[in-house]
C-alpha cells in the first residue's frame, strides 16, 4: 500500500500479525491480516478476501478480530458500495477501499474520490504532529530545535520532520535553516496559537473500554468526565475514567456493573507525555470532551480553560 505513504505522507511499516492464528477459521477463511505501523501508531490491517460479505456479518467479525487485536483495526476492501460506505462509516469501522477511500478516524483522516484534494488531509493533524504541537505549547518557547523536539518526545528524525512540516503547512509554526540544523520559529504563543491550530486537533481517545476495580494497571491517568471534576466544579462521575496508551491484559468492550468497573481510554498517543497531577492535560481533556452534548460538560470545559489560559499568561 505505497498510496498510504504517497497520500497522507505517513510512514507504514508492515509485519506480521501472529494472534491472527487465535482467530476462528470463519474468520481467518475470508480475511488476512498484517500488522502495521501508521506513523508508528500501532493498527491491525484486515484484508477482505474478494467482496465484503453481509455488513451485519462484516461488523460481527471486525468486533471480534479488533477485539484480539487489542488497537484500531483496519478494514481493507477492492471495491465497496456506497451503502456500505455509509455503513461503515456510522458504525466507526476505519476502512481503506484501494485507491478510492481512506477512513482513519483515530488518526483523522477522511478522503474520498481518488484523492482529488490531497489537501484535505491536512484539516486535521496526525498523532504525532499533535504529540510535537503540544510539546510546543506547554513548552512555550520562541524557538526550538528540530532534533531536540525529537529527542524531548523520543521520536524519529523521519517522524519529527513529518509532523513539524504539517504544522508547518497549516501555518502554526515556521521552519528556517541554521548551518546543519532546523529551527523551528512560534509565530504564536499560548491561546492565540490554541486557537489558531483548534480546529486542526482531534480528540486523543481511540477506544473506550472498561475493566474491574481489581484489575491493577500501570501508567493511567484521571480522564474524562473525573479528570474534568478535578479541573473544575463538575461533579465526580459514578464510573471513574482513566486514559491509557497500551491496554492492561484484561478488558471489557462493554460496561456491564457501574459500581464494579472503571472505564479506561485508549488513546492515540502517551498520555503521560503532558499529563501532571495524575491527571491528562487540559487541552487534551478538552478535545476529548469538546463534542459532547451536556452542557453541564460544556460549562465545566469553559471553566477549566479559562483557568488554565489565566495561568499559563501570567
Amino acid at each position: 500500500m505505497s498510496y498510504l505513504e504517497e497520500v497522507l505522507g505517513i510512514k507504514a511499516i508492515y509485519s506480521q500479525w501472529k494472534d491472527s492464528k487465535k482467530l476462528p477459521f470463519l474468520i481467518t477463511d475470508r480475511y488476512d491480516f498484517q500488522r502495521v505501523f501508521l506513523d508508528e501508531v500501532p493498527t491491525v490491517f484486515m484484508y477482505v478476501k474478494g467482496s465484503m460479505e453481509s455488513l451485519v456479518n462484516t461488523k460481527a467479525h471486525v468486533r471480534k478480530a479488533g477485539s484480539l487485536a487489542g488497537v484500531p483495526l483496519v478494514l481493507v476492501l477492492q471495491t465497496c458500495l456506497p451503502r456500505q460506505r455509509e455503513s461503515l462509516i456510522r458504525a466507526g469501522i476505519p476502512f481503506i477501499v484501494e485507491g478510492t477511500q481512506i477512513f482513519l478516524p483515530f488518526m483523522g483522516v477522511a478522503l474520498r474520490e481518488k484523492y482529488s484534494r490531497p489537501a484535505e488531509f491536512r484539516t486535521q493533524l496526525t498523532p504525532s504532529a499533535q504529540v510535537v504541537f503540544l510539546h510546543l505549547l506547554y513548552g512555550a518557547k520562541n524557538k526550538i530545535l528540530l532534533k531536540d523536539v525529537a529527542k524531548e518526545l523520543n521520536l524519529t528524525a523521519m517522524t519529527a520532520s513529518r509532523a513539524v512540516r504539517q504544522l508547518e503547512d497549516a501555518g502554526m509554526i515556521k521552519t528556517q535553516k541554521e548551518g546543519v540544523h532546523k529551527i523551528i520559529l512560534m509565530t504564536n504563543q499560548g491561546q492565540a496559537l490554541f486557537r489558531k491550530a483548534e480546529s486542526f486537533l482531534i480528540s486523543p481517545v481511540g477506544r473506550k473500554l472498561y475493566v474491574t476495580k481489581d484489575k491493577a494497571f500501570e501508567n493511567c491517568l484521571k480522564a474524562g468526565y473525573l479528570a474534568l471534576s478535578e479541573y473544575s466544579m463538575l461533579s465526580a462521575p459514578r464510573t471513574n475514567v482513566y486514559a491509557v496508551n497500551n491496554l492492561p491484559a484484561e478488558y471489557m468492550e462493554e460496561m456491564t456493573d457501574a459500581d464494579q468497573e472503571i472505564q479506561i481510554e485508549q488513546w492515540i498517543y502517551d498520555p503521560c507525555l503532558f499529563g501532571k497531577n495524575g491527571s491528562v492535560d487540559p487541552i487534551s481533556l478538552y478535545l476529548s470532551l469538546r463534542d459532547d452534548p451536556d452542557e453541564r460538560v460544556q460549562e465545566a470545559l469553559d471553566t477549566m480553560m479559562s483557568d488554565f489560559w489565566r495561568e499559563y499568561h501570567a
